[in-house]
């Protein structure tokens, strides 16, 4: 546990002796991803038997807004709203021999991060989500955590940026969330 808390600050350490601004921009993402269902925080009671939830053929679309504090140009904000839309297949175990079914699973998502850039292309964010699910015809609404470690680079007002991520959504809530390890890849233009 030691190593993480020294490896967080050492992150945290050169994010305020970067180089890279974030500035003012707005950029379109797509994403791909993987991960599990998993029973929240909040839910009473355990979830004994119900099998495994995969999620697959995943796809996320969005928009997001960076922009950076006045006051500290080596540390801004993201804000925007992704949409995924994918599949879950879930498997029985109480019948291996089952075949898998395969379920819709919808995500609305608007995140609220931080980003801490260090070196001249490197950034790390974290931050909250504003979860809206649909999950074998259930609607639930949640807050979900995040945190990825990106690289951007500029070209004239234009930029790309890669951000693979680590997202919990619909961790506050009284339902299933979900667990997602994906990539981000986005362009946007710099105002």
């Amino acid at each position: 546990m030691k190593k993480y808390l020294l490896l967080t600050f050492i992150f945290f350490s050169y994010s305020f002796f970067s180089f890279a601004q974030v500035g003012t921009g707005v950029a379109f993402v797509y994403g791909k991803s993987t991960g599990s269902l998993f029973p929240s925080i909040l839910r009473t009671g355990f979830v004994m038997g119900t099998g495994s939830h995969s999620l697959n053929k995943s796809n996320s679309f969005g928009i997001r807004y960076f922009s950076d504090f006045k006051s500290k140009k080596k540390m801004g904000y993201e804000i925007g709203v992704n949409y995924l839309n994918a599949k879950v297949k879930f498997e029985s175990d109480a019948d291996p021999n089952l075949d898998p079914e395969m379920r819709n699973y919808m995500l609305l998502s608007t995140p609220i991060y931080l980003n801490h850039n260090f070196w001249k292309y490197f950034y790390f964010n974290y931050g909250l989500m504003l979860d809206y699910q649909v999950y074998n015809k259930e609607n639930s609404f949640g807050i979900g955590i995040g945190f990825g470690l990106g690289a951007k680079y500029d070209y004239n007002n234009y930029f790309i940026y890669i951000n693979p991520k680590y997202e919990k959504h619909l961790f506050l809530n009284e339902k299933l969330g979900l667990i997602e390890f994906g990539v981000m890849l986005g362009l946007g233009y710099n105002f």
